[in-house]
C-alpha cells in the first residue's frame, strides 16, 4: 500500500535522453517532515516482541492497512527486514546468517597471544573434533579468529575431489589407491583422513566433523600454531569491542577487568534502539492517511 500510494514521474536518470518511470519519493517529506515536527499528531509506542508492522497497526487502529505509517514516522527504520525489531529468535537467526563463519574465541591470557600467529588462507583443525577449516581473519587486539569451515557432507564423491584433512569412509575402491592419502588400507568401509585430494575412480563418503562449541586447541596446519579457543561458534558472538567493567567505556582488551560485548549483543541493542516507534495517534489516523495520499498524488 505505501509504494501505491505515490506517483509515478519520467525522469532521465543518466542524461541520456531516455525517460525511465519511476516513483517520485521526494514527495514523502512534505507529510512525514510536519508529522515528525508535531507532537500533537504522534505518541510513542513500543513494538512487542515478534510484532510485525501489520498486526501493530490492527493492535492501534483494528485495521492493517495502515503498516505503512510507521516508516512514514521513522526515519530510522529504513529497512524494514534489517531495522524493524526482531523477536529473540528472529535475532538469533538474522544474526547467525549475516555472520554466516566460525570464530574461534581466544581468551585472554599470557599464553594465547595473536601476534605473529597464523597465516591468512591456511588450513585449520581442531583438536578434539578434527574438523578442518580455513583462516580467513586473525583479530588480534579483540582475541578470536575467523573460520570457514570445510564445505563436506555425507555425500559420496569421487577421487580428484576429496577435501585435505576431511574424514571419508571408502565406498568403492576402483582404481584409487587411498593408502596414498592417509587411509590406511584400499578396502570398502574403511575410514580414514585425507591428506590429499586423490585420484582415480574410486569413491567415499564425507563424514562431517563439526568444530567442538565448547572450545579446543586450533592449529594451523601450515605455520604449527595453536591457540586454546574458549569456543567455536558463529562469529554472532565474538566480540564487537570490549568494555570496561568499572567504566563501561569501550577499550582495549585486557588480561583482567574487561568484557567482551559481542555482535549480537550489538545487533540486540540496534534492534531494541528502534523499538519504541512514532505512530500516529488513533484519532487523527485517517486525517493524517488521507493527507498523505494526497500529496503523494500531486
Amino acid at each position: 500500500m505505501y509504494f501505491a500510494n505515490i506517483t509515478s514521474v519520467n525522469i532521465d536518470v543518466d542524461g541520456s535522453g531516455i525517460f525511465d518511470v519511476l516513483k517520485n519519493l521526494t514527495a514523502r517529506a512534505k507529510v512525514s517532515d510536519a508529522l515528525i515536527d508535531n507532537t500533537a499528531f504522534y505518541e510513542t509506542v513500543a513494538v512487542e516482541d515478534g510484532e510485525r508492522p501489520d498486526i501493530m497497526s490492527k493492535r492501534l487502529y483494528d485495521t492493517e492497512q495502515y503498516h505503512w505509517t510507521f516508516l512514514l514516522l521513522n526515519p530510522q527504520i529504513k529497512n524494514i527486514w534489517d531495522d524493524w525489531p526482531m523477536k529473540y529468535s528472529q535475532l538469533v537467526e538474522y544474526c547467525e546468517n549475516k555472520y554466516q563463519y566460525l570464530a574461534a574465541d581466544v581468551p585472554a591470557t599470557e599464553d594465547n597471544d595473536l601476534n605473529n600467529k597464523f597465516i591468512i588462507g591456511e588450513p585449520v583443525t581442531g583438536s578434539i573434533s578434527e574438523a578442518s577449516g580455513i583462516l580467513k581473519e586473525v583479530h588480534v587486539n579483540l582475541g578470536y579468529l575467523v573460520i570457514e569451515p570445510t564445505s563436506i557432507s555425507n555425500q559420496v564423491v569421487t577421487a580428484g575431489n576429496f577435501f585435505t584433512n576431511s574424514w571419508y569412509k571408502i565406498v568403492t575402491v576402483g582404481t584409487t589407491d587411498f593408502t596414498e592419502i592417509g587411509s590406511s588400507a584400499n578396502t570398502v568401509g574403511t575410514i580414514f583422513k585425507a591428506t590429499g585430494i586423490g585420484s582415480g575412480t574410486g569413491t567415499a563418503e564425507g563424514i562431517p566433523r563439526i568444530f567442538n562449541v565448547g572450545g579446543e586447541t586450533i592449529t594451523g596446519l601450515d605455520s604449527q600454531d595453536s591457540i586454546s579457543a574458549g569456543f567455536v561458534k558463529s562469529q554472532a558472538y565474538a566480540p564487537h569491542h570490549h568494555i570496561d567493567d568499572s567504566t563501561g567505556d569501550w577499550v582495549l582488551r585486557r588480561l583482567a577487568g574487561t568484557t567482551p560485548y559481542s555482535y549480537f549483543d550489538y545487533e540486540s541493542a540496534i534492534t531494541e534502539q528502534n523499538r519504541n516507534v512514532k505512530v500516529i495517534k488513533p484519532e487523527h489516523i485517517r486525517s493524517i492517511a488521507a493527507e498523505f495520499i494526497a500529496a503523494m498524488g500531486v
